[in-house]
C-alpha cells in the first residue's frame, strides 16, 4: 500500500471537525507565541498585540480564541501545571518508595524548571499581579500535592522515612527545599550559567543531608554533591 493509497482511504473530516482542528492548531500556535514572549521579556511582558503582530494576526482576532489577557495566562498556566503533574506521576510510577524516589523528584522538577523557566515563574512565583488561575488549573495544582503527600506516606509506611512530622508537613518541607534549589538556579543564571548545575549538583547532597536525618537505618547517603543532574 502506498501513501497515497492511506491518504485515499483515511476517513475525510466533516466540515465541523476541520474547524476545531484548525482551531486546535491556532490554539497551539498562541500559546507558543506567548511561551516566547514571556521567555524573552519577562512573564509579566506578555502583551495580547505582541501575540497577534508575531502570528501575523489582527488583535481582535485573538480575541476570539483568549477573550482577555488573564484567560491567555490561565491556559499558559493550565499547559503548564499538567506538565508538572506528568513528570511528577512518571516519578511516582516508576520508582517505589525509597531514597531513588525522592531524589528523582527533586532532579525531575529541577530538569524541567531549567528547560522551561518562563513556565516555572508562572506557576511557582507568582509574576503577575491580580492574576489567579482558573478551577482546572487549581484543580491540577492542588492534585500535585495531594500525590506528593501519599508518595511521601508511602515512604513512611515503607519505613524508608522515619520523622514525626505527618506526610503533609513533611511534603511541604520537602517543596520547600526543592524551590529553594530551583530558585537559586534560575535566579542566578545571569552570573552562573544553568550547565554548571551549580545549586542543581546539590541534590545528592540533600539526599544524605535527609537520609541522615531521616533514615531509620542511621543511613548518611551521599554527601559529597558531586552527582546530580547531567549536563
Amino acid at each position: 500500500m502506498t501513501p497515497s493509497d492511506l491518504t485515499l482511504s483515511a476517513p475525510a473530516l466533516s466540515p465541523r471537525q476541520r474547524r476545531q482542528r484548525n482551531r486546535d492548531e491556532m490554539i497551539a500556535n498562541i500559546l507558543a507565541a506567548a511561551q516566547a514572549i514571556m521567555r524573552e521579556q519577562g512573564v509579566a511582558a506578555l502583551n495580547l498585540n505582541e501575540v497577534a503582530r508575531r502570528l501575523q494576526m489582527r488583535a481582535p482576532s485573538l480575541y476570539e480564541y483568549f477573550p482577555s489577557k488573564a484567560a491567555l495566562y490561565d491556559a499558559l498556566y493550565l499547559h503548564a501545571i499538567t506538565r508538572f503533574a506528568e513528570t511528577d506521576a512518571r516519578v511516582w510510577e516508576t520508582y517505589p518508595p525509597g531514597w531513588e524516589r525522592l531524589r528523582a523528584w527533586f532532579e525531575a522538577r529541577l530538569s524541567l524548571a531549567i528547560e522551561q523557566p518562563d513556565l516555572y515563574h508562572l506557576v511557582y512565583d507568582a509574576p503577575v499581579p491580580g492574576f489567579a488561575p482558573g478551577e482546572a488549573s487549581t484543580a491540577v495544582a492542588l492534585q500535585i500535592g495531594v500525590d506528593a503527600a501519599r508518595a511521601v506516606a508511602e515512604m513512611i509506611d515503607a519505613g524508608v522515612i522515619a520523622t514525626d512530622l505527618p506526610p503533609d508537613r513533611a511534603r511541604d518541607f520537602l517543596l520547600a527545599l526543592r524551590h529553594g534549589m530551583i530558585a537559586e538556579t534560575l535566579g542566578k543564571k545571569a552570573v552562573v550559567p544553568p550547565i554548571s548545575h551549580r545549586f542543581a549538583s546539590l541534590v545528592p547532597v540533600v539526599m544524605g543531608v535527609l537520609q541522615a536525618a531521616w533514615d531509620p537505618h542511621g543511613s548518611t547517603g551521599a554527601i559529597d554533591g558531586k552527582e546530580g543532574l547531567s549536563p
